[in-house]
């Protein structure tokens, strides 16, 4: 794909529908007996330096790490939810730096810790410290710290590791690298070794061939989702990138609803494939890759390859080139569309520090287990969905303070919305063939923005009004 397509500003989406789709961007793997063993991220630094570089530095690499420094917590305090029975002592103890054999997550929301059991053997320990609150709270995953939950390998190490090997329970690389998204690196470097220093143009065909991409949202999801596997396992047993998740994988579907807030939006962490999966984004066939940037996190936040706002409105305009107009970026700020009518800015685009696509359309929502996490389920929350979800601020009220309730915020959007749907079909009846064109292109901009009204109600209002006089509709009413 040569294009960003980005955030979608057409309203509510249909997740339900889009669990249907789950592999629509599946890209076909190489043609292979078994994938190619990992030959691990130093190996793959020797030809990209400078890459390898710059992801040392990301989240995704200390993802798991054997680092003392990397250690957020305070040991001074919680002794009593830090508190465990060790395995050959005779007395619970709250566990210390000392037991710490690795660091689990880079500490954004909350840190964790392992403890080595045996030779090469970890478990979980039963407390994590919450970053934001500065404080230990209890790591409940089931009653007993023996309890398999608690089993490193069998319940986490997947995701934090490249080139896991599931019967040897051992890996390749801490943290997530190279391997883990474009697949075992072997084939890959034999071919540029064989090339050597200045391979031709098709040498150099054949090295890239014998590589994944790595720009399958599928690859995202094999970490970034809630699903299990055949073995009952919670990540993808068997999977490798190129091949098609679902055939080692069973995501969570809104089914489920122990993991879905009433608005479609997760309550659980990691699930970020689980809710692109079923959105417009997926149907559209835009990647995890066309928005971020998994090699670094130095130019923008949260990985994105560009501005946040630059990034929706460059597919979300009216530009010829993006096949079907999606005049969102017009709409927004106001933009001429039709000599008719004078263009008028959206109070929302005005507004200093006002929203923007990202305010609505990707949304924090609390999960369970505590904190906050970014939606990308890429839909607003409705005021009607947050009356019926004490947890949830809806996506307007909470800007929107004049309006004295979320019901009668509500009210307003689908008087709003309604009414536009209603001028629109009106106006098409009576379309004829000595209609203006300007006519059609009025109808089409406000149709195809999406928002009906909401995004920049004052320009669609005079739009429609224009079609209105043009039509006589005003003397027919």
């Amino acid at each position: 794909m040569n294009r960003l397509k980005l955030l979608t500003l057409t309203g509510i989406i249909l997740l339900v529908a889009g669990f249907s789709l789950l592999a629509i961007n599946s890209q076909p793997a190489t043609a292979q007996d078994e994938p190619p063993d990992y030959v691990g991220s130093s190996e793959c630094s020797d030809c990209h330096r400078d890459l390898v570089r710059v992801h040392d530095d990301t989240a995704h690499a200390r993802t798991l790490t054997d680092d003392e420094d990397a250690i957020l917590a305070s040991f001074d305090a919680g002794d009593d939810v830090r508190t465990v029975q060790f395995p050959g002592e005779d007395a619970a103890r709250p566990f210390t730096e000392d037991d710490v054999a690795f660091v689990v997550g880079t500490g954004k929301y909350v840190q964790r810790y392992l403890y080595e059991v045996d030779r090469n053997e970890y478990r979980v320990l039963p407390a994590e410290w919450d970053v934001a609150a500065g404080a230990w709270r209890a790591l409940t995953l089931a009653d007993s710290w023996e309890d398999p939950a608690y089993d490193w390998e069998q319940s986490c190490a997947y995701c934090h590791v490249t080139g896991y090997n599931f019967e040897r329970d051992r890996w390749e690389d801490d943290g997530v690298y190279c391997e883990a998204c474009h697949g075992g690196g072997e084939n890959h470097v034999e071919e540029a070794r064989d090339a050597g220093r200045n391979p031709s143009d098709e040498e150099l065909t054949t090295i890239r061939a014998a590589i994944q991409p790595g720009t399958d949202s599928q690859v995202c999801g094999q970490c970034h989702s809630r699903g299990t596997s055949a073995d009952g396992r919670p990540y993808p047993v068997g999977y490798y990138p190129g091949a098609t998740l679902t055939d080692t994988f069973t995501l969570v579907t809104l089914t489920q609803t122990d993991h879905w807030w009433a608005s479609g939006h997760a309550r659980q962490m990691n699930m970020q494939y689980n809710e692109w999966v079923g959105s417009a984004h997926a149907q559209n066939e835009t990647d995890c890759t066309d928005c971020h940037n998994p090699h670094t996190e130095e130019t923008f936040p949260d990985q994105l390859v560009m501005d946040g706002y630059a990034l929706c409105t460059s597919c979300h305009n009216q530009s010829p080139a993006q096949g079907d107009p999606d005049p969102v970026r017009e709409m927004w700020e106001g933009l001429p569309v039709i000599d008719q009518v004078v263009a008028e800015p959206g109070i929302h685009y005005l507004a200093e520090d006002g929203p923007t696509c990202a305010t609505c359309h990707t949304v924090t929502v609390p999960v369970d287990g505590g904190g906050d996490r970014v939606s990308h389920a890429l839909q607003p929350i409705t005021p009607a969905v947050a009356l019926t979800e004490a947890a949830l601020q809806d996506s307007c009220t909470g800007c929107h303070t004049e309006v004295s309730s979320p019901a009668l915020m509500q009210e307003l959007i689908d008087d709003i919305q309604n009414n536009t749907h209603t001028r629109i079909d009106t106006a098409r009846a009576a379309i004829t063939d000595t209609t203006p064109a300007w006519v059609i292109t009025a109808l089409d901009f406000v149709e195809r923005d999406g928002s009906y009204g909401i995004h920049n109600y004052a320009y669609s209002d005079a739009l429609l009004d224009a079609v209105y006089e043009a039509l006589n509709l005003y003397a027919a009413q």
